[in-house]
């Protein structure tokens, strides 16, 4: 049922039932034991609310900009009608004007509200996302080290290609190749015994991403997890940026706005809200 419904999603692009039937199946897989397909399903649904942040996040800003434009244009307006009426007519303008200024401030205060809430879902679902990441990386391992301890130890890809994308996500997960500044193809591939090209290669076919947008999703993904992590509050932007493996600040800031929806900063302060809001007012 899952599957007939994502495949409906799919075909009429209602995006936001798409994410939620990813979210279903992952959680489908998970209870039949399977928990690489969960898993899997589950990075298709983070990927795709994102997606829909996104929308939401370009639709806000054109209503933004479309509500200044018509203020603009009203404002034209009025000063030619200034030059031709009664000074009576002007302060009749002039009151437009104040109703106009108001208008405008409940439009900011409203569409600032709605960024705010905007900017809270993102973070709760990135929280939200870590957390269950975190439970089926965890149930993985175990499976895997059930199966050593039975002596069954299976080879989970046989396929080269899948082997070598196994080690490459192993070095960068678990031995934190990312946060190395000058980390290359050359030394990452020279660390996996194999050579550039071909690491180029098994990281597009499996990924549709090109090296550096690898390496940088991992820093990304690590750094949404610091900032949702309240241990980490005084943790400066400056040193983490570093500390990821970027060599420029501004580059971090744009990646992590394009990634999440937010700049690392707006991103902290919303987690903050979250965590100081009262639960019973969710």
């Amino acid at each position: 049922m899952a599957q007939k419904a994502l495949a409906l999603a799919e075909k009429h692009h209602v995006n936001t039932s798409v994410s939620d039937c990813y979210l279903m199946l992952s959680r489908c897989h998970e209870g039949l034991g399977e928990r690489e397909k969960a898993f899997g399903y589950l990075k298709k649904s983070e990927k795709m609310s994102r997606l829909i942040h996104a929308v939401d996040k370009e639709h806000l800003k054109k209503e933004c900009e479309m509500a200044f434009e018509l203020i603009r244009k009203e404002g034209e307006v009025k000063l030619n009608h200034e030059k031709i009426k009664s000074q009576h007519q002007v302060n009749l303008m002039l009151v437009c004007s104040v109703i106009l200024l108001l208008t405008l401030l409940v439009v900011l205060v409203l569409n600032y509200r709605k960024r705010m809430k905007l900017y809270r879902n993102i973070v709760k679902q990135n929280t939200l996302a870590l957390a269950r990441e975190q439970d089926l990386r965890t149930q993985i391992e175990q499976f895997k080290a059930e199966d050593l301890r039975k002596g069954n130890r299976k080879q989970l890809e046989s396929d080269k290609v899948d082997e070598l994308y196994e080690r490459l996500c192993h070095a960068l997960e678990d031995e934190k190749l990312y946060k190395e500044p000058q980390l290359t193809r050359e030394r990452l591939s020279k660390k996996l015994n194999t050579n550039h090209t071909y690491l180029t290669k098994v990281i597009t076919e499996k990924t549709g991403m090109n090296f550096s947008q690898f390496v940088n999703s991992y820093r990304i993904h690590e750094a949404v997890r610091i900032l949702s992590d309240a241990g980490n509050a005084e943790y400066p932007l400056k040193q983490l940026c570093f500390d990821l493996g970027f060599t420029s600040l501004s580059n971090f800031y744009k990646l992590f706005q394009d990634t999440v929806g937010m700049s690392p900063s707006a991103y902290r302060k919303s987690f903050r809200r979250m965590e100081n809001e009262d639960p019973a007012d969710d």
